[in-house]
């Protein structure tokens, strides 16, 4: 018999960042195990995230119409998201055999409901939200609420849940080290693009390996740190190693500490909001990756994967890429020491783009990233 699922997300599906995009790969894939999906999402006025949700998921859009005033005291009130009173008036006419909570967040107000209802709880932890907070705290008016409750939210989910699944396999250990004592069912399914991508890539041959870029959002605390830690503490190593070497920095909005860190530097080019970032990307020999905090996986990490291009990042950005790794085409350092080791092999590695495509391909497709959640689905015995 077929069962009826409920996924239920706290992001907007149209935005194009990490959470979003693993978002709509976690919803494209349970439509295609499951042949009755109905999804509840937040929603703009414009309707803008339906164009990303598969035509056979029942969409129900959740639209916020508290004013600013409203939202921020409701974090006092332990509400975080404008989802529970919605699920729970949507439960109250309909019953579901599985439901699916993309992102602990997204449990807060809602799980204790679903205790109540005859059926199976599963919940996608998107990061590891104890450490996630540490290093990217949220604004100070309410910061403590924010953090005990997103907390709260955490916990209540990796117990009252029937399945728990991460991204990473050190989230999915750190999570049952946590409780020593219950099996909290937790398994890494790893994340995986929600688009179908081709076989090949253009792959113009053997690759010198001179040009560096670094990518991503640069307004906060966990992407703007990193970025400058780089510049000052690694890039005289790698101008001693490699003279010629240039390094491109581009990304959404560069903080004023980005761009004068930048400006010292004449082999560094930066390069606000780009219209095209796979065009900024491909000009690399090698995508930089320095994010050295929170937890979970560094999606923008595959942007240079995509490409075809190899990755040099710290060890915190190595997360979720060991299969990457351990095919060659990941190295990362943590200090001084090990960023000359990891910088001395990376620019012998005589690559060609396919071959570090087909790497990406392997773990990181749709295709395999289905494969791996039905899986952990059938051993579980929810499909």
């Amino acid at each position: 018999m077929s069962k009826r699922v409920l996924i239920v997300t706290r992001h907007y599906l149209d935005a194009i960042n990490g959470g979003a995009n693993c978002s709509k790969a976690n919803i494209r894939a349970l439509s295609e195990l499951y042949s009755d999906c109905t999804l509840i999402y937040p929603e703009h006025g414009e309707q803008a995230s339906a164009d990303f949700i598969p035509q056979s998921v029942n969409a129900i859009p959740c639209y916020d119409h508290r004013s600013n005033l409203e939202k921020g005291l409701d974090v006092y009130r332990g509400k975080l998201n404008r989802t529970p009173r919605f699920v729970k008036e949507h439960l109250e006419k309909n019953k579901y055999d599985v439901v699916f909570i993309d992102h602990s967040l997204t449990a807060n107000g809602i799980i204790e409901n679903l205790k109540k209802q005859d059926c199976k709880i599963v919940t996608i932890h998107h990061n590891n939200e104890t450490q996630y907070l540490r290093d990217n705290k949220p604004f100070l008016l309410y910061r403590l609420p924010f953090t005990y409750y997103a907390e709260k939210a955490e916990q209540d989910a990796l117990l009252m849940s029937d399945l728990n699944l991460t991204l990473t396999e050190k989230d999915a250990r750190q999570f049952c080290e946590k409780y020593p004592e219950r099996n909290i069912h937790c398994h890494n399914m790893g994340t995986f693009q929600y688009r179908d991508l081709p076989a090949e890539i253009q792959d113009d041959g053997i690759r010198a390996c001179q040009t560096f870029a670094i990518t991503g959002s640069m307004n906060f605390r966990q992407s703007q740190r990193p970025v400058i830690e780089f510049v000052e503490r690694y890039m005289p190593l790698l101008l001693r190693k490699i003279p010629q070497a240039k390094l491109i920095v581009a990304g959404r909005d560069p903080s004023t500490s980005i761009q004068e860190t930048c400006a010292k530097h004449p082999e560094i080019t930066l390069i606000p909001n780009p219209a095209d970032m796979g065009a900024v990307i491909s000009q690399a020999d090698i995508y930089v990756c320095p994010t050295n905090m929170g937890s979970g996986v560094k999606l923008r990490v595959m942007d240079g994967l995509k490409l075809g291009i190899p990755i040099l990042g710290h060890s915190v950005s190595l997360n979720g890429y060991e299969t990457i790794k351990e095919n060659g085409y990941f190295f990362d350092y943590d200090d001084e020491t090990s960023f000359e080791q990891a910088l001395e092999c990376i620019v012998n590695l005589k690559y060609k783009k396919q071959q570090v495509y087909e790497s990406f391909l392997s773990y990181f497709s749709f295709k395999s990233g289905k494969r791996r959640l039905q899986n952990i689905l059938q051993r579980e015995n929810l499909l």
